[in-house]
């Protein structure tokens, strides 16, 4: 199989101390939720996938207060099964996570 550019970055990403959030734009179809979801389980203990169109219920873990605490303790009750663990081994994923109205 073909090793995307993006498999690369995504690896030193991670490995960057002190990263923030990363936000994968691009047009419709071309394997960002392939290659996110591909990353996460070669690389993450625990994934937490999120569907904001198929589950908008989930949505409401990130209104009110939103540190990140908060926002981990709404997601757990919302999301049967779900462990979050150290955040080196816990990675979560969101798609279509845009504000309403956005295109």
């Amino acid at each position: 199989m073909l090793k995307r550019k993006i498999e690369t970055y995504l690896a030193n990403w991670k490995q960057t101390e002190g990263r923030k959030p990363l936000v994968i734009k691009g047009i419709r179809q071309c394997g960002k939720t392939y290659i996110v979801q591909k990353f996460a389980r070669e690389n993450y203990e625990s994934v937490v996938y999120m569907n904001f169109i198929l589950e908008a219920d989930k949505k409401s873990a990130f209104t009110g207060n939103i540190d990140v605490d908060t926002i981990i303790l709404n997601l757990s009750a919302l999301i049967q099964g779900s462990r979050f663990i150290e955040p080196v081994l816990s990675l979560m994923r969101f798609k279509n996570a845009r504000k309403q109205g956005q295109p």
